[in-house]
């Protein structure tokens, strides 16, 4: 049995896999203006991908209703968030915010800011700031200096 069975398709979903949508995603919540152009190389409308966004919010949403209590993760979540960061990690392309920045954002998020308030006003894409999440992390664990630096600039006022 796969993470996908039982799942039913929207028309629009046997073009595009979950890998696939995954990817024009994360490309269409940075493309900004060129919204429509990407959607365009997709050869989706709009309409298409709010459809698609609704299949898989709906079949998420069916996965979780029918996985038992206390049964651990359902395969189909955790078949969309293995796409999600495959989809992140082959479209990465720009380096990681400092990791000053890394720091101011993460402590105002700490705090209860709203995530996409701040990061408007930083300028950062959500994609962008989960690579640098991504990036800080892994490089926290190799290096308990820099955690240990992370964590106090963290507690500081």
């Amino acid at each position: 049995m796969t993470p996908l069975d039982g799942v039913a398709f929207h028309p629009v979903t046997p073009s595009l896999s979950l890998d696939d949508f995954a990817r024009l995603s994360i490309r269409l919540s940075e493309a900004g203006e060129a919204r429509s152009e990407v959607l365009a190389e997709a050869d989706l409308s709009e309409e298409d991908f709010e459809a698609l966004e609704g299949h898989w919010a709906d079949a998420l949403d069916e996965a979780e209703r029918a996985h038992g209590d206390g049964e651990g993760v359902p395969p189909l979540v955790e078949a969309y968030a293995a796409a999600f960061a495959r989809a992140q990690s082959t479209l990465q392309t720009r380096a990681p915010m400092s990791f000053e920045r890394y720091v101011a954002v993460t402590r105002e998020l700490q705090r209860g800011a709203d995530v996409t308030n701040v990061l408007e006003r930083e300028g950062l894409p959500l994609s962008a700031f989960l690579e640098s999440h991504r990036h800080w992390t892994r490089t926290m664990t190799e290096d308990l200096g820099l955690a240990q630096r992370f964590a106090a600039l963290l507690a500081q006022t």
